[in-house]
């Protein structure tokens, strides 16, 4: 019965497939990012720095070519390490294996978000310039609200990051009107 009722909402998973990657990142980054601003040493910090450097690097390298497929898989790359380094800080073994074992995963959904969203605001007619510079939704949010040991913040820009809670500039944009939209 299970088997059936499986098979017959394939096509529902796939739909929610994003969702259950989305909840099971939010588990795992939430939890870790909650041990990072507790028991996070400097060491630790500094890598997360360095990483969050990296993205911030190739994200303005892809931001220039954004139909260009090596720059999409370099900046998802450093996307996943960036995340997979907030794992780390929890020192927990056991969820940096998880992490890992799903990595396919988490790139697949990191790839989507990036690439839905960039081509979003290009359609928009927004610049493409650091994502993080215009939006609460960014890494920088979450390396900034670690340090700070501000554990709400860190909350509110990982839903976003992950698309849990739609992020102002990189999934609606209410202040932007079309020009075709004008009439003078």
């Amino acid at each position: 019965e299970m088997q059936r009722s499986l098979v017959g909402s394939e096509m529902c998973i796939r739909d929610s497939f994003k969702e259950l990657v989305e909840q099971l990142r939010n588990l795992l980054e939430g939890e870790c990012t909650n041990i990072a601003i507790i028991s996070s040493t400097e060491e630790d910090r500094q890598k997360l720095k360095d990483r969050l450097d990296e993205y911030n690097r190739l994200e303005a390298i892809y931001n220039d070519d954004i139909e260009n497929q090596q720059k999409l898989h370099d900046v998802v790359q450093a996307d996943f390490a960036f995340h997979y380094e907030i794992i780390c800080m929890s020192h927990n073994k056991l969820y940096m294996d998880i992490y890992m074992m799903v990595q396919q995963l988490i790139s697949s959904h990191i790839r989507h978000l990036i690439y839905t969203r960039v081509h979003r605001r290009k359609a928009a007619g927004l610049s493409l310039g650091s994502m993080d510079a215009i939006t609460e939704a960014s890494h920088e949010a979450i390396y900034q609200s670690i340090i700070n040991g501000d554990a709400e913040a860190a909350r509110n820009a990982r839903e976003q990051i992950l698309g849990i809670v739609p992020a102002h500039g990189l999934d609606y944009f209410e202040d932007y009107v079309d020009p075709k939209d004008i009439h003078l």
